[in-house]
């Protein structure tokens, strides 16, 4: 899969999931606020920590189409704990986060958004990221949102645990 520019083109945007369970700790994201809403020329300049993440992409590149915006959601199983929209934080979070399996435009010119959303806006409320992407300020090719989420653990995993507390609270009664 590529996700350089003009290789995701259309009216909607394109979303994957990238790496799951990643061991991480302190992370630089742009938005870190749940719920919140993110627009304009503020600097985002913030950064998020949890002992792993899920990393997941959402991709629109209007190409050459004259689409001015695409307006769209993603609920995601676990709460968002961050966002990226920096096309320098994109790049830097490739290795870490990025599908193996697929081409980034990583230090690539044009790659989303700068400190700032410029005209779009993204609203993260829980386990969804809402936005409205507008990659029409100069320089802009297409807009990325790197969303970091909480694991949720396989069921089995959590089976496990729950029948672990069950057995301990059973031996605590005897």
């Amino acid at each position: 899969v590529s996700a350089l520019p003009g290789a995701l083109t259309g009216v909607k945007a394109y979303a994957w999931n990238e790496k799951q369970g990643v061991t991480a700790g302190l992370i630089p994201c742009n938005i870190v606020v749940n719920p919140s809403v993110n627009t304009g020329y503020t600097p985002m300049l913030n950064s998020v920590f949890s002992p792993k993440f899920d990393s997941h992409m959402i991709h629109f590149d209007r190409g050459n189409l004259g689409i001015q915006s695409c307006v769209g959601k993603v609920t995601f199983s676990g709460q968002v704990l961050g966002v990226i929209f920096s096309g320098l934080w994109l790049s830097g979070s490739d290795p870490l986060f990025g599908s193996p399996s697929t081409t980034y435009h990583t230090m690539g010119w044009g790659r989303s958004y700068g400190m700032f959303l410029a005209n779009s806006t993204v609203w993260v409320n829980g386990n969804t990221v809402s936005f409205d992407l507008r990659p029409t300020y100069a320089g802009i090719l297409f807009s990325e949102l790197r969303v970091l989420t909480r694991p949720i653990p396989a069921p089995s995993t959590l089976a496990a645990g729950i029948l672990c507390t069950l057995t301990s609270l059973r031996r605590a009664r005897r």
